[in-house]
């Protein structure tokens, strides 16, 4: 039961983030990096710690990972040195966060989506 309740959830927030695609103007790079991250940050801490049968395969985290990954890809080719995204992942601490979860492993194959 409480892992169908993290899949909904999972679903609703994508239904939103879509329905907010279709109604706000485009988003800069930035602000898709930002809002991966957070989507992935999101999960994790409203997932029950409970619930040894929820799945990072079966989340939507191994998507925004690699959103943001190619986000950083592109812009590696725009800019001499860092632009906003590698700013903003080295500001906020995102690698120092992204390994502690790959640490905890939790949800159940966190590591390895991490070290992908």
């Amino acid at each position: 039961p409480v892992h169908r309740t993290a899949a909904m959830f999972s679903r609703f927030g994508n239904i939103v983030s879509a329905i907010q695609a279709a109604l706000v103007p485009s988003r800069t790079p930035l602000d898709e990096f930002k809002h991966a991250w957070q989507s992935v940050t999101d999960f994790v801490m409203l997932a029950n710690t409970e619930d040894r049968e929820l799945i990072v395969e079966n989340t939507d985290i191994p998507i925004h990972l690699t959103a943001m990954i190619e986000l950083l890809e592109e812009e590696e080719k725009e800019y001499e040195n860092a632009g906003p995204c590698m700013e903003h992942l080295l500001r906020a601490n995102i690698l120092k966060t992204a390994v502690s979860l790959g640490n905890g492993d939790y949800p159940a194959g966190m590591m390895k989506a991490v070290l992908q």
